[in-house]
């Protein structure tokens, strides 16, 4: 009988922690996930989760949980900011649009969900990775400053993040995280507003708002805007209420009902690698691919990467070079066309100035919604292939 091989996860984020569940239904492996925060805890805000990545949920195991959730069909809507309606389309036509719907979950329940797949001894915390090299037999080393954490691994996979230590060692040649230009608010308000169930975007010049309804009653809300980076305020519900005044309702109240409201410069890799794996390191989320969050696919091809992994480690779990390569050729022409997409987004509502938003204005609402809507459509027609062991 042969060994049971021994995968390593670096990151417990939701990349790191969907990888591990994914690579549990393989046959012949064990799963380590190592964490650098001490513990865990309600962290985050809203995150959407488009019918591609549910797929991908489902695909890890989650289906189950998935089916229990209540009724949840949500339409969409884009605004100038004086509450003019852009453009509309109701939850069913969401549905034939993109191949289901879009759910809104708080990360902290995501997290939680994707967590309960992982038996307790499968996570560590508080372990800091700062480097990851092949030793003897195959088999990798993981280090912590130097210290070796585990020395037996048969594949490493890097969910460390946009700043990913793993990913500078081994890939040194790729540049590093840069800012985009935009910076982004973030929030949880504890209504929702008094209308049909949508997600609404709002778009100004340089600015936008959205806000979407979360599967546990609440609203999720976000805002971003072109400006400096590294410019805080020591009131931010107060600046962002400047920010925003003169913006239709119900954006002012959802702002100051929020219990905490996060503050992120938005950073991105300017492009993804030649290859998002070096040896028996590969990499995942973030880690290989940050893209801006304005195609709301940066989590969602996470799981989309976790769900790939798996299934082809599972149909030839004995040969993992070539899985990774396969693994390979199957991301990054995805990724890096949606990171290019998200980055067209930004660029085009934060960068066009007040004649790009008048001819926005003017020119959507005579649009079929359909067109508007078609690249999400294809972005979230995505279907998870099966992990099935050879």
């Amino acid at each position: 009988m042969n060994p049971q091989k021994h995968a390593v996860v670096v990151g417990a984020g939701l990349a790191g922690l969907a990888t591990a569940v994914g690579l549990r239904h393989v046959g012949g492996w064990r799963v380590t996930v190592l964490e650098s925060a001490p513990e865990f805890g309600p962290v985050g805000s809203g995150i959407s989760m488009y019918p591609n990545a549910m797929r991908a949920l489902a695909a890890l195991g989650f289906e189950e949980q998935l089916n229990a959730l209540p009724p949840f069909e949500v339409g969409h809507q884009l605004r100038a900011t004086n509450g003019d309606e852009l453009t509309r389309v109701d939850g069913a036509t969401v549905r034939d649009l993109w191949g289901g719907q879009i759910y809104g979950f708080h990360r902290a329940h995501l997290h939680e969900l994707l967590r309960s797949g992982l038996p307790d001894d499968a996570v560590r915390v508080g372990v800091r990775i700062t480097g990851a090299a092949p030793g003897p037999n195959a088999k990798w080393s993981v280090r912590s400053h130097g210290t070796t954490v585990i020395d037996d691994a048969d594949l490493v996979i890097a969910a460390d993040g946009i700043d990913s230590p793993l990913r500078i060692q081994h890939w040194p040649d790729l540049p590093r995280a840069v800012y985009t230009g935009s910076t982004a608010w973030r929030g949880i308000s504890p209504f929702l507003p008094e209308q049909e169930r949508s997600i609404v975007q709002t778009f100004g010049t340089g600015a936008e708002f959205g806000f979407l309804p979360l599967t546990d009653g609440r609203t999720y809300w976000y805002a971003s805007a072109a400006t400096a980076p590294g410019v805080r305020e020591p009131d931010e519900r107060a600046a962002l209420l400047a920010r925003y005044a003169g913006w239709h309702d119900p954006i002012p109240r959802l702002i100051e009902a929020s219990d905490a409201i996060l503050h992120h410069d938005i950073y991105a890799l300017p492009e993804v690698p030649q290859s998002l794996v070096s040896g028996r390191l590969v990499l995942v989320g973030d880690a290989g691919h940050a893209m801006t969050p304005h195609l709301g696919q940066g989590g969602c091809t996470a799981l989309e990467d976790a769900v790939v992994l798996a299934s082809e480690i599972a149909s030839s779990p004995d040969d993992v070079d070539s899985a990774l390569t396969r693994y390979d050729a199957q991301r990054r022409p995805r990724v890096s066309e949606l990171a290019q997409i998200a980055e067209g987004i930004r660029a085009h509502s934060h960068e066009s100035g007040e004649a790009g938003t008048q001819e926005r204005n003017r020119t959507w609402p005579l649009l079929p919604a359909a067109e508007i809507y078609r690249t999400s459509a294809d972005v979230a027609n995505w279907f998870p292939p099966t992990i099935v062991n050879a």
